[in-house]
């Protein structure tokens, strides 16, 4: 396309997306991604969008796109063109634009790497936040918003994590889901700790966690780093390959399997009604479904038992009843 052509589609974008409230983010990584498009097609044609996609190359290794890489082209192109004032164009191409269909990750992982993992952690500190990430499924931004004042015990002696709206971390100056409340069951005490710590300073306004979400993110692939190098010294064979993410995508999948609501997981997760995530988050392998198995099975079998046992006993309160003698006793009585 025409430089000037590209330049006021670009100009159009950015009012758009300003006027829909997008992050200034995500309104870099839109105009990023339609320019691309827009100098390598002559026009808006399904046909020159498909081969565009199907010749586009990135990296120092020529890759080609994967399923993730054409959505998120097809998305911004979509989103443009359905929102534009300037370029008109027919409905049927927008419609054929479809996405491809994306199979989800396995983001399962052994919990004996992590724990190893979390042993070259810089401090205690960092260790609590990743531990969590791990239980209580935060995005990791979310996590470096809490303040003391937002976490309070419970009469049982668990963390009970009021997660705030507003978020320093973030371009937009607030969470992604807003507010929600978070239990906290197996790390409770030591955040109590930490939280009563710094009560005893009188500063409930300060931060938890005071680090921002790439220096999180940092930190822990430099772990990774740490854990492969011992692991090549020590002869350690099973290693913590997945992303600090991914903790979170465990955090959720242990709700499902511990036999959460789905409502009560959306709501302590921060997921619309409506929101098919799930479906994203949750990831069951072999060993979830033999645990699965062996659960149902040990259920039908006590209950074959208890039946059993309630057929018995009740065969031998029949066989206990005493017999009535009346027939014997009239027909005695007439003799």
């Amino acid at each position: 396309m025409n430089t000037e052509v590209i330049q006021v589609i670009l100009e159009e974008t950015q009012s758009l997306c300003k006027k829909a409230g997008l992050a200034e983010s995500t309104i870099r990584k839109k105009l990023r991604t339609l320019d691309r498009i827009l100098k390598g097609i002559n026009k808006f044609s399904t046909q020159e969008i498909e081969n565009w996609l199907d010749s586009y190359r990135y990296g120092k290794e020529n890759k080609p796109l994967g399923p993730h890489g054409r959505n998120n082209y097809i998305s911004a192109i979509k989103w443009y063109l359905s929102r534009s004032k300037t370029v008109r164009i027919d409905q049927e191409i927008l419609a054929s634009l479809k996405k491809e269909p994306v199979k989800p990750k396995d983001r399962s992982f052994d919990e004996e790497a992590l724990e190893h993992l979390l042993q070259f952690s810089p401090s205690t500190l960092h260790e609590l936040a990743f531990r969590l990430v791990r239980e209580c499924g935060f995005r990791p931004h979310e996590l470096l918003s809490i303040t003391v004042s937002d976490v309070s015990e419970t009469s049982e002696g668990w963390a009970l994590i009021e997660l705030p709206d507003t978020n320093p971390e973030t371009s937009s100056g607030r969470n992604k889901t807003g507010s929600r409340s978070i239990i906290c069951v197996n790390n409770a005490q030591k955040l109590l700790d930490l939280v009563n710590k710094y009560r005893e300073k009188r500063n409930d306004k300060k931060r938890l966690f005071p680090w921002s979400s790439s220096t999180l993110s940092v930190i822990f692939c430099r772990m990774k780093r740490k854990q492969r190098k011992t692991a090549a010294q020590e002869g350690w064979n099973k290693l913590y390959t997945g992303r600090l993410y991914d903790l979170r995508h465990a955090a959720i999948t242990d709700m499902y399997l511990a036999g959460y609501k789905d409502q009560e997981i959306r709501a302590m997760v921060g997921w619309t009604p409506a929101s098919r995530m799930p479906n994203i988050y949750v990831h069951v392998n072999k060993k979830h479904l033999l645990d699965a198995c062996r659960h149902v099975q040990s259920k039908r079998r006590s209950h074959i038992f208890q039946e059993q046992l309630d057929f018995t006993s009740k065969s031998e309160q029949v066989h206990a009843k005493p017999k009535s003698y009346s027939r014997i006793d009239q027909h005695s009585l007439i003799s």
